[in-house]
């Protein structure tokens, strides 16, 4: 893979290291978690989402260890237990594979991309769909089925997963709930987790961001690749990235803002931006 690089592309991933790299030390050393947002009842996120979260869980049922609860329709609905959030090519399906080894694990598809994609309209002609009943029938049918094959002594201890490596970047569809806002909310995924499952787990794998960022392009590009049209890729998401900053000026909206990139190119620069994910999700976690 080397043999792709040559000198200016590696000057360029060194910009882009400082660039969307650094700032994760900035978020470790902080003293976490933050006193929640002081938000009026009417400001919470469920309020400010209720399509999203229309079902909103008045209790779990005791018995079961995984998060579930009787529906309004009399059916069990759940959520998952955790969350394997993040981040894409660092490795998270290998660890999915690990954890669904477990004998109170019950394995699942590991990646309904819910929070980050299908509850804002992403992936439509998909048999799973964008409201969250459809996301909490999905951990209730396999609730169900695993009742149904294991038993009710086993069902009550197992637990269910997650693994989609979109649920803690994912939120670049954010227009799509309010298109008025020019800048992007204070809340995202985290907070609106939180709101309906503060004792969710929550499982993140990172990697260096230049490699991330190289083993996403050889994925996306589909073997379409070179040295040269990575080098003007990452060239063009720098350059839209301090375009957004300078016209926006703020870094949150910059980053959570959906890439618009030239058609075919298959470079993802804002996912490497850890810290700034961190910083949201250990507000609340």
């Amino acid at each position: 893979m080397s043999a792709l690089f040559n000198q200016r592309a590696v000057r360029l991933l060194s910009v882009a290291s400082v660039l969307f790299g650094v700032a994760v030390i900035r978020s470790v050393v902080m003293r976490y978690p933050q006193p929640l947002p002081d938000w009026s009842e009417d400001e919470k996120p469920i309020h400010l989402e209720p399509e999203a979260l229309s079902e909103y869980p008045a209790e779990f049922i005791e018995s079961k260890k995984n998060p579930c609860w009787v529906s309004p329709r009399g059916t069990v609905d759940c959520l998952p237990y955790f969350y394997l959030a993040g981040m894409p090519k660092c490795g998270t399906t290998d660890i999915w594979l690990k954890l669904t080894k477990h004998p109170q694990i019950s394995v699942s598809r590991k990646e309904p991309h819910w929070w980050g994609k299908r509850r804002v309209g992403m992936y439509r002609k998909s048999t799973l769909g964008s409201s969250a009943t459809a996301y909490y029938e999905l951990w209730g049918n396999l609730m169900r089925k695993v009742t149904m094959k294991k038993g009710e002594e086993y069902a009550s201890k197992t637990i269910f997963g997650d693994g989609s490596a979109s649920t803690f970047w994912g939120n670049s569809n954010w227009t799509s709930f309010h298109p008025n806002l020019s800048r992007c909310p204070d809340f995202a995924i985290p907070s609106l987790i939180h709101s309906i499952q503060p004792e969710a787990k929550i499982i993140v794998a990172f990697r260096n961001p230049i490699d991330r960022l190289f083993s996403d392009y050889l994925y996306f590009s589909r073997g379409l690749t070179s040295s040269e049209e990575f080098h003007e890729s990452v060239k063009a998401g720098i350059e839209e990235f301090q375009t957004c900053l300078e016209t926006i000026g703020d870094l949150h909206t910059c980053v959570y803002k959906a890439d618009k990139l030239p058609s075919g190119r298959a470079v993802r620069l804002r996912v490497g931006l850890y810290s700034v994910y961190l910083e949201d999700w250990l507000k609340f976690f």
